[in-house]
């Protein structure tokens, strides 16, 4: 790579180089969650650039980095960066808390049913939280 130029803001990664024959490539990256753009940085590599971003909410994982649903197949996940096992064990905890909870409500209906619903998802939530510091609501 010859010139690149790499802007990093809360919802957007532009990305601006020329490559080594002299052509122009412009990218523009909507991302699915915000990012810190201040702790994120970039490196010019053999065959591309390599990207590191920080997330702005600590959660274990992602569904995608941006919003467009079919995968982009120049972006590569760095899988030594991250635990691959985060995401499946969050949703193990989360499910176990669902299940426990689904069948504590198997009981008749009240009046105060939605306070109930509500505190209910509030427990659930704190829970979480406490079992799995990097627990987020987002994801799910």
């Amino acid at each position: 790579m010859e010139k690149e130029e790499i802007q990093f803001k809360e919802n957007i990664i532009y990305v601006s180089a020329i490559n080594k024959d002299g052509k122009h490539y412009e990218l523009i990256l909507n991302l699915l969650r915000p990012i810190i753009p201040e702790n994120c940085s970039y490196s010019v590599l053999q065959k591309g650039l390599k990207l590191k971003v920080h997330k702005q909410i600590k959660e274990p994982c992602w569904k995608r980095l941006t919003k467009e649903k079919e995968k982009q197949h120049f972006l590569i996940k760095d899988k030594i960066l991250g635990d691959g096992n985060d995401c499946e064990e969050a949703k193990e905890i989360w499910f176990s808390y669902y299940m426990f909870h689904k069948r504590k409500m198997n009981s008749p209906p009240s009046k105060n049913e939605s306070n109930k619903k509500k505190d209910l998802v509030e427990n659930i939530i704190e829970n979480l939280k406490n079992e799995h510091p990097n627990f987020s609501l987002h994801e799910y």
